[in-house]
Order: structure tokens, then C-alpha cells, then sequence
């Protein structure tokens, strides 16, 4: 049987668990790995630079409303032209920002 999440994993890393029955709460630790996980698979998939920012804006589209003043980050990365400014711009939010 398969089941085809998307957006809404994206937008709720911890939906699985809770499927599972697990339960556990989603941290920045937890969503970090999450978001590594997705960024590395898709530097694999994807061919350059330009798809791989594509994807993980789209990517962030969806997981910014999960930290708190999320709105100066994520038009950053929006506009983000290189993976260099794409990770500060991640880096950034992971550090300054909570998860609500």
C-alpha cells in the first residue's frame, strides 16, 4: 500500500509518527534532519544548481509558517540566486527563529 503525503509532510514533519501513533512533537533538531534529508536527496535527483533551489523553495513554501517571525526568511530564501545564499538564508532561520 503507498501513500502519497507532499505538501503535508512538508508542512507537518511529525504527520508520520502520529500516523504510527508515535506521537512525537516535531524540534528544530528533528526538522533539521528532515530538511537535510530532502536537500541531499534532491541534489542527487536534480541536475545543477537551479532545479535544487527551485525544489527547496518550494520546499520552504509550505515549512516557514512553522517558526515564528517567518516572513523576513522566507522572502529571503524566495530570493535566494545561489545554494551558498540558499544555506545562510536556512541557516539563519534555524538559528534565530523558535518553531510555534
Amino acid at each position: 500500500t503507498s501513500v502519497m503525503l507532499g505538501r503535508g509532510l512538508v508542512a507537518a514533519p511529525a504527520l508520520i509518527d502520529r500516523i504510527l501513533g508515535e506521537g512525537k512533537a516535531v524540534d528544530k533538531a528533528r526538522l533539521r534532519a528532515f530538511h537535510d534529508r530532502v536537500y541531499s536527496e534532491y541534489e542527487v535527483m536534480l541536475s545543477g544548481e537551479v532545479p535544487l533551489l527551485y525544489k527547496m523553495k518550494e520546499f520552504w513554501n509550505n515549512a516557514a509558517v512553522m517558526f515564528t517571525n517567518h516572513e523576513k526568511y522566507a522572502k529571503k530564501i524566495r530570493k535566494v540566486q545561489t545554494l551558498k545564499n540558499y544555506e545562510q538564508a536556512v541557516n539563519a532561520l534555524f538559528s534565530d527563529q523558535q518553531l510555534i
